[in-house]
């Protein structure tokens, strides 16, 4: 089974302060992988180091193989991360922005896009509970709609790999178990999840591998080899 992300002996810190001495694991092909941990344990910084965005002041990070600063093919990979990190100045409506998800495969103006692109687009928004805001700008949303509106972004280019930093954070509880369950759908048609998430009890209902963090990866363990009684306890030591 080949390996979708790698981290190897992973060490970074924000100045003095440590995030992480010695991070080791894989993410292989097919898996759908969670990792939980306590507030400020670096989850989200573990996050942009995978794409590249951050880079190990010792250690190596590997993405399909490569080293994600020098990694090209970014139509594989879908990302979401917990907060948006900047804000829209320019008028955009949703279905334009969910469609800008297709520029990773070099499409550059909205009258390119093909029939697919554009039915895609239109399934995912479905999918989503976002059909009745296709046409509304962006900037009129509120935060839980704009979430989902860059969860849709992600998944419109059909990516092999989602990294998704706390996804349902601003979701109701009925559109929290949708998106799992989509989630669970795309796991079992070969598509690689990687999941940071707070909420452990629904996570172990869907993920097949939990990963704990506190400076590095204390826990390592398929979901089906242990109860939530377990996970919960050892989460409440950290």
């Amino acid at each position: 089974m080949n390996k979708v992300l790698e981290f190897k002996n992973v060490e970074f810190s924000y100045g003095q302060k440590e995030v992480f001495n010695s991070v080791n694991f894989s993410i292989f092909e097919g898996e759908f992988v969670a990792l939980v941990g306590h507030n400020g344990a670096g989850k989200s910084t573990l996050a942009k180091l995978s794409l590249g965005l951050l880079r190990p002041q010792k250690g190596s990070v590997f993405l399909f193989s490569y080293d994600p600063t020098k990694f090209s093919q970014w139509q594989k990979v879908g990302y979401v991360p917990q907060t948006k990190e900047f804000e829209l100045d320019f008028p955009i409506s949703v279905f334009e922005l969910v469609l800008l998800g297709n520029l990773k495969s070099k499409k550059g103006f909205f009258k390119f896009y093909s029939k697919e692109d554009v039915e895609r687009a239109n399934n995912v928004l479905k999918m989503l509970n976002l059909e009745k805001f296709k046409d509304n700008k962006v900037g009129e949303l509120s935060g839980g709609q704009r979430q989902k509106v860059f969860l849709a972004q992600a998944l419109v280019s059909n990516p092999q790999f989602l990294i998704l930093d706390e996804p349902t954070a601003n979701l109701d509880f009925s559109s929290e178990n949708l998106f799992y369950e989509t989630l669970l759908k795309l796991n079992k048609n070969k598509i690689t999840i990687f999941l940071i998430s707070h909420d452990i009890g629904q996570v172990l209902n869907y993920a097949s591998r939990i990963l704990v963090l506190n400076k590095k990866i204390i826990f390592d363990k398929s979901t089906a080899e242990l109860s939530k009684e377990q996970i919960l306890s050892l989460v409440e030591k950290i």
